[in-house]
């Protein structure tokens, strides 16, 4: 089983890649991290507030987390397709929600020339999200 991470930002796959070797590259868009990296099983956490000021979470987002052999932690959820990487859960938390801020105001400011699947995207996050 692969666990297939997408939304990814050229310039976060960058720098994790280096630091996580068994990511593979496969293009741009989408990183494939291999089930040998995998250390433990799978396990849930349920983000229930932003640290971000000025954004509030409406509903909570479920996380699967996983640590990988070297320690690492790596967090993502199923609904919007993004991903955090830390040393720590703490870390990977806080990863994990820059993601999430960065693409509800990339979206929020392309709103106007955004395609069909980016605004369905964009809508459950403001039914996700709300600025404070």
């Amino acid at each position: 089983m692969y666990l297939s991470v997408v939304s990814v930002s050229n310039t976060t796959a960058g720098s994790d890649l280096g630091r996580f070797p068994r990511f593979r590259q496969v293009d741009p868009e989408r990183v494939i991290l291999s089930p040998d990296s995998i250390h433990s099983s799978e396990q849930t956490h349920l983000l229930t507030r932003l640290t971000t000021p000025g954004y509030r979470l409406i509903r909570p987002i479920t996380l699967q987390v996983e640590t990988l052999r070297d320690g690492s932690v790596l967090v993502g959820d199923y609904e919007f397709d993004l991903y955090g990487v830390g040393e720590t859960l703490h870390d990977a938390l806080a990863d994990y929600e820059s993601m999430l801020i960065d693409q509800y105001q990339d979206l929020r400011g392309d709103e106007t020339r955004i395609g069909k699947h980016l605004t369905k995207q964009l809508l459950r996050l403001r039914a996700t999200i709300i600025e404070v």
